[in-house]
């Protein structure tokens, strides 16, 4: 019968578009992109040693925190030594930066041998300059580098390989680690524990691991 027919086209129709719908046939033309292009600025680390920092040394590094993000970055010495110059890309928004202080092959440490003093910068992608953070080392002697200086180092530094961007993953981290162990060991001050501790610095770091996020959330 004709009304019956219509029933049926009806009922047809109706179980067509609902198979369209869990398929997302009516939604892929409607999504929106609501994902918004993060705003970053290139920062500059200026890190610079009265003596001794190269290419043996283990790298001094920047820990940066805010923005909601927490995470460490290595800066090494350029060939001449002494002096070395990185950049980290930062969202916009206020952050701390410290740094952990590099050992030396003879064992010699910084006077940043725990963080340093903490640095407050403001990233605007809209400024004229971009923010730049100086970290000026003096070196200690080997022979006053005390032994809880090294152990504070090797704790910062074991942190930052866990907590690290791609400056401290991979082979970069096991090498940096490789040269803590050396040096620490070279120093005369050092006890059999804080030896111990720098040789075993690898264990239960996760080197390989996802590097830290550097950006954060929108």
């Amino acid at each position: 019968k004709p009304h019956t027919a219509v029933i049926v086209i009806v009922v047809v129709a109706v179980i067509a578009v609902s198979i369209a719908a869990a398929s997302g046939a009516f939604t892929q033309q409607d999504k929106v992109d609501t994902s918004v292009d993060e705003k970053t600025v290139d920062v500059t680390l200026s890190v610079t040693a009265d003596h001794g920092w190269d290419e043996n040394s283990t790298p001094a590094i920047a820990h940066i925190e805010g923005n909601d993000v927490d995470f460490y970055h290595a800066v090494t010495p350029d060939a001449e030594g002494n002096k070395g110059t990185s950049t980290v890309a930062l969202a916009e928004g206020d952050y701390t930066v410290s740094f952990v202080s590099p050992v030396n092959s003879d064992g010699s440490a910084f006077d940043i041998y725990d963080t340093g003093a903490p640095v407050d910068i403001n990233v605007d992608a809209d400024a004229k300059t971009a923010p730049a953070v100086d970290c000026p080392m003096t070196q200690i002697p080997a022979d006053q580098v005390t032994d809880e200086m090294l152990q504070d180092i090797i704790d910062q530094t074991k942190n930052a390989v866990e907590n690290g961007d791609e400056t401290l993953k991979g082979d970069s981290g096991k090498a940096i680690l490789g040269k803590l162990d050396g040096n620490v060991s070279a120093n005369p001050n050092v006890s059999d524990e804080t030896k111990e501790d720098a040789s075993k610095a690898d264990e239960g770091v996760d080197i390989d691991g996802k590097p830290a996020d550097t950006i954060g959330k929108p």
